[in-house]
């Protein structure tokens, strides 16, 4: 048993000088994050606030996060919702502590709720995948599904594209984590690109632009254009621009693609994320071979 009298008392690093902004704490914590992570982020400190009157980070208690977790949960939220809500405030809480800006991380010991997988839900069958490839629709938006689907890409990542970067059958994507990686594209896709593309387009012109006010397309107009065109064609699940990236992964994995080349081609942060995919069709078993 440890003799209390020998304990020494923990070194002070009470913040002194003016209590940090919640404000300017949230400035800091955001800097260098993509627009789509901001209003996210800004959408849970907006919950946060409102849940604990504006109280400063800085006086925060391990209560006032419990709190703000249960009154989440009472909204009857999807765990998917609230891990995102949560694990943002541990993010917050985290940096403010790391940076010297609160005295302790009250939410290092809250954890989110585990999220059910869900990824074999939101693949197409082949059917479905073929009538929204299919679908009537004009040059710009099929050559918009068939990028998503032929390239993987996420939806910000299509509309930042540049004519600068499609390079032969090659295309320079910036994505996640301001990581650049290099696709290739089917011989077929390149031919439909540069037909599609104007004479007087410059190279830092957009690949794809809003017919009515001719400037990028906003991620928001992309994921509507999908979902609209899935129900014109009879799709009755739910879908998004992301659910031709979790097409792409499943169907080249399925067709003996390597696991490292899906990984490096959807720009996945490691072959974990990727392995997902080798898991999604529930009618697939290895029962089925013995």
């Amino acid at each position: 048993m440890y003799s209390t009298s020998k304990l020494q008392p923990l070194p002070s690093h009470r913040i002194t000088g003016d209590t940090p902004t919640n404000e300017k704490i949230q400035e800091l914590w955001l800097h260098g994050k993509s627009r789509h992570t901001q209003d996210i982020y800004r959408r849970t400190i907006s919950r946060l606030a409102i849940a604990t009157d504006n109280k400063p980070l800085a006086w925060l208690t391990l209560e006032d996060v419990q709190l703000f977790c249960d009154r989440l949960e009472a909204e009857k939220l999807s765990d998917s919702s609230r891990r995102t809500y949560i694990s943002a405030i541990k993010s917050l809480l985290s940096f403010a502590s790391k940076c010297g800006l609160i005295n302790f991380n009250v939410g290092a010991s809250i954890k989110p709720p585990m999220a059910k997988d869900k990824l074999s839900e939101r693949i197409l069958d082949r059917g479905e995948l073929n009538c929204l490839l299919d679908a009537n629709v004009n040059e710009r938006n099929k050559l918009i599904l068939k990028l998503f689907y032929y390239g993987g890409l996420r939806v910000s990542e299509l509309i930042n594209l540049t004519w600068k970067d499609l390079n032969g059958e090659y295309l320079n994507v910036f994505g996640k984590g301001s990581k650049t990686r290099t696709i290739r594209l089917p011989v077929f896709l390149v031919a439909e690109l540069k037909q599609f593309k104007p004479s007087e387009a410059k190279r830092d012109d957009y690949l794809f632009i809003s017919v009515r006010t001719k400037s990028k397309l906003r991620r928001e107009s992309v994921t509507q254009l999908i979902k609209a065109i899935a129900v014109d064609v009879g799709i009755d699940k739910p879908i998004s621009s992301h659910t031709l990236r979790h097409c792409h992964a499943t169907n080249s994995l399925e067709k003996g693609a390597p696991i490292s080349l899906v990984k490096e081609t959807l720009g996945h942060s490691s072959v974990a994320v990727t392995s997902r995919y080798l898991h999604v069709r529930p009618t697939q078993s290895s029962s089925l071979f013995l």
